[in-house]
């Protein structure tokens, strides 16, 4: 018997509880050192941060564990079809866990393979043409998704 997402899931999340702590290569990207980088960040390659882990549904199982995970009186707690994305990462001493929008998840996808900020941005667009990225990327940087080496290293 295959075990259900929400298994996998609650699995990950206490995985990502034990794992030792981030080198000190790893700091999470800071939104003074996006800004720092100017326009030379949209031909940058993106590096989430390697605790980082990204996930797609076809329904929202996303949803549903979170609000297990962390109830509320106001959280719908029916089963949809309706594709979600999730991202775990512990880019400090606490996991973290995320719903994503299709937007955020094809952003942190094209992220995940290493591509450039600037064409992260377009695979967003995408999918949702009038996306503010300029938010989406402002929020995902105050999660610490992104590593800073990968802006460390890619500056003369």
């Amino acid at each position: 018997m295959r075990p259900s997402p929400a298994t996998n899931l609650s699995w990950l999340l206490s995985a990502r509880v034990f794992l030792p702590g981030s080198p000190p290569s790893s700091l999470p990207l800071s939104a003074a050192q996006a800004a720092g980088a100017g326009l030379a960040l949209a031909a940058t390659p993106a590096r989430l941060h390697p605790s980082a882990h990204l996930f797609w549904f076809d329904w929202t199982a996303p949803s549903l564990w979170l609000a297990h995970r962390y109830p509320s009186e106001q959280q719908d707690l029916s089963w949809r079809s309706e594709p979600e994305g999730l991202l775990i990462h512990r880019p400090g001493a606490e996991v973290r866990a995320r719903r994503l929008s299709r937007t955020e998840w094809v952003f942190l996808d094209a992220c995940r393979k290493g591509r450039p900020f600037g064409v992260a941005s377009l695979a967003a667009r995408s999918v949702r043409p009038m996306a503010d990225i300029s938010s989406l990327f402002a929020d995902l940087i105050a999660l610490g998704s992104f590593d800073s080496a990968g802006l460390r290293s890619h500056r003369p």
